[in-house]
């Protein structure tokens, strides 16, 4: 049940308007003996506290000692009969241990609500910090008042967020202008972005495009931001040229960035080559386009790495192209096809980074095959520590193989002496 502040001299009147409450519910569970679940009340089951005597309390009398909001909402609900209903039946079917009776009691207790009309459920849209029952209620009487009367079911829930989702996630999926245009009419503030936010979230699955031009309109989030790259994300898997032709045209240079990066990554699934001509040709150099341009290489290279590999081969000279190669020669399911593709490579430190790679790869499985390309590193400390950890771990399988190669390898006297050290 939800939390309610009640003021010392209310004590009394909550036991007077259970009473009430307790009154009010015979007709309707006497009329369905064992209905659903609940229990049967009659009439002289009532207690002598609720047959005695009362007190009547003015509501006016105990606000003017401490006007409050809160208390005032308390106050009222504390005296309703039909919250006191509600609450009574709710607690029952909270109580219950069968999954399959509690979920008829709270069927049953929502189509009672629904039976006494839209103000019963416009009252229940306003209760705030609902139990856990009260709030699955809450929101089966705005999702079924949605479906009869979308604009009254999301103006009711504009407080509650969850309860505005279920219902904007209902009136999307039979009219996105309808959402969208409530949604927009709403003043300027947090429950229009909100709002907004749901309706392109909901959007996504159907038309990204329209998703995706709401959410650019929205002050800048990590929410809206995350939605946004999944909206391109999904447009470009139906249009990615209607797409791309959309996202170029936003004056927004970090966020036309980000939704090019999406689009990118998600057409490198699809088509590689034209998601790394997007890479290089519409983003800045930088973290952003590296990291972009590795993610298409692998997905690139799992697909068809000869390709992939000829496209990095053109890269100039530097981080990516080392971190690219790196890559290729992880993935490449040939370990002949990759061994010829670096051989042809010129030398350099992406060259070398490639080797080093390459014989960590082969190592456990072909470890002499791993030692030969190591040794053809050009970078010193390199060339001795990938050497170092190939005949450690060689020497572990086979010594006598592993140091007969360290005796007659083609290695400067230095390392040799460092190798042998370690056998």
């Amino acid at each position: 049940m939800p939390v309610v502040k009640i003021h010392p001299r209310l004590a009394s009147a909550v036991t007077l308007a259970s009473g009430v409450a307790l009154a009010c519910s015979f007709t309707f569970f006497h009329s369905r003996p064992e209905a659903d679940g609940f229990s049967v009340v009659h009439p002289g089951a009532q207690s002598g506290a609720t047959q005695a005597e009362t007190k009547v309390f003015d509501r006016e009398e105990i606000l003017s000692e401490k006007p409050d909001d809160e208390l005032a909402r308390g106050i009222d609900r504390a005296l309703s009969p039909f919250f006191s209903q509600i609450d009574s039946m709710l607690a029952e079917a909270e109580r219950e241990t069968d999954e399959s009776r509690r979920e008829r009691m709270l069927v049953h207790t929502v189509a009672w609500i629904e039976r006494q009309g839209l103000p019963a459920i416009l009252e229940i849209a306003k209760i705030e910090n609902p139990s856990e029952m009260m709030a699955e209620a809450k929101a089966r009487l705005l999702e079924n008042l949605a479906k009869r009367d979308p604009k009254t079911a999301a103006s009711a829930a504009l407080s509650d967020p969850g309860a505005m989702h279920t219902v904007l996630a209902s009136w999307v999926t039979r009219n996105l202008a309808e959402a969208r245009e409530w949604a927009g009419q709403l003043p300027e503030g947090e429950s229009r972005h909100q709002a907004l936010l749901f309706v392109a979230a909901e959007a996504v699955r159907t038309e990204p495009g329209a998703a995706l031009k709401i959410a650019c309109d929205l002050p800048a989030s990590s929410e809206r931001d995350a939605l946004l790259s999944r909206a391109a994300s999904e447009w470009t898997v139906g249009a990615p040229a209607d797409a791309m032709a959309w996202v170029a045209q936003i004056s927004d240079a970090p966020l036309r960035a980000q939704l090019t990066a999406s689009i990118a990554s998600t057409l490198a699934q699809s088509d590689s080559a034209t998601a790394a001509q997007l890479a290089v040709t519409s983003l800045e150099p930088g973290t952003l386009r590296d990291n972009l341009v590795v993610g298409i290489v692998q997905r690139w290279t799992q697909r068809d790495a000869a390709s992939a590999a000829a496209w990095v081969a053109k890269f100039p000279e530097g981080d990516l192209r080392a971190a690219a190669i790196d890559n290729i020669v992880k993935l490449w399911p040939s370990r002949t096809d990759a061994a010829m593709w670096l051989s042809g490579l010129s030398p350099g430190a992406s060259r070398d980074n490639g080797l080093r790679a390459f014989a960590e790869k082969i190592a456990p499985a072909y470890p002499r095959e791993a030692a030969i390309w190591a040794a053809t590193i050009t970078n010193p400390q390199m060339q001795a520590a990938q050497l170092e950890d190939i005949v450690r771990s060689w020497k572990a399988s086979d010594p006598a193989s592993a140091s007969q190669w360290v005796r007659t390898a083609s290695l400067s006297s230095a390392v040799r002496q460092r190798l042998l050290a370690k056998l």
